[in-house]
């Protein structure tokens, strides 16, 4: 008799286990293993329900919204953004869809996780924004360009410049009088807009749900994914990764760091003279900081961030005209907005919007 009440109390026991769990996942979630964040899914495990986000940013000509579920169950895509070609739907792995087909899409709520729901029926599961006619290119187009030059013969020099949102260099464009000489196109940068995820995105040419940084304190992208300095060493070029006070993730290279020495511009002038001692690699890469240290403390639309861009500026016209003939790519990792309510940090980037997800990317032969 004894035995079988701890029998049945195991076995409640369970039962109870088993529903905590299920209530913690939302129940059986509708069938998503050909949607874009399934990769996602099988290799990081899935989201728990605090994972969710209890809204998502919805981004078109008019602004940024931010959404709460209670606001987007069973609404129209149409109705909640004006697009005019297509939407950008940002999924909470890092993948990202273009839906040309958008006029039957709709937003559901399952289990407390925002889903998206293609005109076919496809399950696009735990979005974290949409946007109307984003820009085609992304910023993981620069691993692509660099491979196409350097196979082509040409040298390379790529200027990465964080935190270089297209809306922070329009409003400042006074102040960066080469950068504006030159022309740009809009790219989409990765999802979240820091500088881990974007970094990785550039150097691996793939997206997080692939390349697996998905937050500030990765390190490590996946195993068999490749940066683009392994695959510039692996076909015969030289090269030089210049970075500040930290390498931000682990690359195939070693880079050639620049820690403040002086305390001024922050480590910026220690990078620059760090390349100018490197000019004679097939394909210098090189991280200036400056932009996103003064917007996240002034701002981003601070005469501080115009004077830090004039400063760029000029380093990048220098090492330009004397790295020689080469290709010349410059973009960044993300943008940034203004932020209210704390007096210590005016700038940040973390969320959907077009300061935040879009920034210039400018392609160009110099030396010709």
């Amino acid at each position: 008799m004894k035995r079988s009440i701890i029998n049945i109390i195991t076995i409640l026991t369970l039962l109870t286990l088993a529903l905590a769990v299920a209530a913690c996942d939302g129940g059986a979630a509708p069938s998503a293993e050909n949607t874009p964040d399934a990769a996602a899914t099988k290799a990081h495990g899935s989201y728990r329900a605090l994972d969710y986000p209890s809204e998502i940013g919805v981004v078109d000509a008019s602004g940024t919204r931010r959404l709460g579920a209670g606001e987007l169950d069973g609404r129209a895509v149409s109705d909640l953004l004006e697009a005019q070609h297509d939407v950008m739907v940002f999924g909470r792995g890092g993948w990202q869809l273009r839906d040309t087909d958008f006029s039957e899409a709709s937003i559901s709520i399952y289990g407390g996780r925002i889903d998206y729901i293609a005109g076919d029926g496809t399950v696009h599961a735990n979005i974290v924004g949409i946007m109307a006619d984003a820009p085609e290119r992304s910023i993981s187009q620069l691993h692509h360009d660099v491979r196409e030059a350097l196979s082509g013969g040409e040298r390379v020099l790529a200027l990465f410049l964080d935190g270089w949102g297209l809306e922070k260099f329009y409003y400042h464009m006074d102040s960066a009088p080469f950068l504006a000489s030159l022309d740009n196109i809009p790219a989409l940068v990765a999802y979240p807009p820091i500088t881990n995820v974007g970094l990785a995105t550039v150097l691996s040419g793939v997206l997080p749900n692939v390349h697996g940084i998905h937050a500030r304190a990765d390190r490590m992208m996946r195993e068999g994914v490749q940066d683009i300095f392994g695959w510039a060493r692996d076909n015969g070029h030289s090269v030089a990764y210049i970075q500040g006070h930290t390498g931000i993730i682990h690359t195939s290279v070693t880079p050639l760091m620049s820690p403040d020495v002086d305390g001024k511009y922050g480590t910026d002038n220690e990078i620059f003279e760090n390349a100018k001692r490197n000019l004679d690699v097939d394909f210098m890469f090189i991280h200036f900081q400056g932009i996103d240290d003064e917007g996240h403390t002034y701002g981003p639309y601070s005469p501080e961030v115009a004077a830090r861009m004039a400063l760029i500026d000029g380093y990048i016209e220098y090492l330009v005209e004397n790295f020689g003939p080469a290709a010349v790519i410059i973009t960044a990792d993300h943008g940034m907005r203004d932020i209210e309510g704390n007096p210590f940090r005016l700038g940040d980037h973390l969320d959907i919007s077009h300061e935040e997800m879009i920034v210039p990317y400018i392609l160009f032969r110099s030396g010709r």
